[in-house]
């Protein structure tokens, strides 16, 4: 017997099966972490050095981010790793900043999507004391095209990004003139998402489309505090793709649920929002959810931030307790007037009644 051969030939074999071993975990990681987002960073004048984009798993950019680019060189291309899903991207190079107008982004493992990026400076909030009114905040500011005021463009103000940025928000500033200011009084003091947005078409809603301009905030969630003015300011940047930040769909998992509104005749109600609460005294909390206004027809769809027990009503009005005349009402569905829903659920004719607030 050649024992020495027999040894050889193990550890061959041995290295061999090592080998393979290594090969398929490379192949098993690869396949795992595959994905990823490439690009290009610019501001109105040329390319951005060392700048990076950032990936969030919400749109909350005060968290630390999942996944960052290399730095970018003097073509301002970027290349971004990071695992299949949906993702929230922005940039920033120093003193500028992005928000990517996809947001949120979808990764798979067989397409990288090109995404560029247009940087702007942003100014942080400036806070002055408000004048006869030491309960509520106000947010005012300068929108901003190409370093210019921007004139007939929207601002609105959400609670949170639980539905997408849809719909009308919680307040929304008239279009702004020729010196592109805006204001928003009595803000109940809280933690507010702020977006611009400027369509070609002139109208206030619909889809965004390419060239059409947005902003968001790069100071979200703003606080606005009791007593004071928030003065901000919203350099605007095109879109370069047909895609909405606000028409983007829930995420995967979230549940929601949809319906009409109707009066008590029966008769569908347009331009009422549907509110879903995670406590039953509706109207005294912020909600967790908030459909856009009711179409012609009284429909609606909401998206939720995650599975749960909400209780839902509808109302033309927000905070507080209705007002005298108020179009207001309860889902009539169970007695405590809840939806107890599950991870991805989402249900349909969630009906809902609304009448005119008594007088007292």
């Amino acid at each position: 017997m050649n024992w020495g051969s027999d040894r050889k030939n193990g550890i061959m074999v041995s290295r061999i099966c090592t080998e393979a071993v290594f090969f398929l975990v490379l192949l098993f990681v690869s396949r795992v972490f595959a994905g990823g987002v490439d690009g290009r960073l610019v501001t109105g004048t040329g390319s951005v050095e060392n700048g990076v984009v950032q990936a969030y798993r919400s749109v909350d950019f005060s968290q630390k981010p999942v996944a960052v680019s290399s730095p970018t060189g003097p073509d301002g291309k970027y290349s971004l790793e990071v695992g299949p899903g949906t993702w929230y991207l922005a940039s920033e190079a120093g003193q500028l900043w992005s928000y990517c107008g996809q947001n949120p982004v979808t990764v798979s493992e067989d397409d990288r999507p090109w995404i560029g990026f247009i940087l702007e400076r942003w100014p942080a909030p400036v806070y002055t004391e408000a004048e006869g009114n030491s309960y509520d905040g106000a947010l005012s500011g300068t929108v901003l095209i190409d370093g210019a005021p921007g004139d007939k463009v929207n601002v609105t103000l959400y609670f949170d990004d639980s539905d997408g940025f849809r719909g009308m928000g919680f307040l929304r500033a008239p279009p702004t003139g020729p010196d592109g200011r805006f204001r928003l009084d009595m803000v109940p003091e809280g933690r507010y998402y702020l977006i611009a947005r400027k369509r070609g078409s002139g109208q206030g809603v619909g889809p965004m489309l390419k060239g059409d301009l947005i902003a968001y905030y790069r100071h979200n969630p703003v606080q606005v505090t009791a007593g004071k003015v928030v003065e901000v300011a919203l350099p605007l940047t095109p879109k370069r793709q047909d895609r909405d930040i606000n028409a983007a769909p829930g995420l995967s998992g979230q549940p929601g649920f949809g319906g009409t509104v109707t009066d008590g005749k029966g008769r569908p109600v347009s331009g009422v929002h549907v509110f879903a609460y995670l406590e039953p005294e509706m109207g005294h909390h912020k909600p967790a959810g908030l459909s856009s206004l009711t179409d012609i027809q009284g429909r609606y769809t909401i998206t939720l931030p995650g599975p749960g027990k909400y209780y839902v009503g509808a109302r033309d009005g927000y905070g507080d307790n209705p007002a005298p005349g108020e179009l207001f009402g309860h889902y009539q569905g169970t007695p405590d007037h809840s939806l107890l829903l599950k991870a991805g659920q989402n249900l349909e004719s969630v009906d809902i009644v609304v009448e005119g607030v008594l007088v007292p």
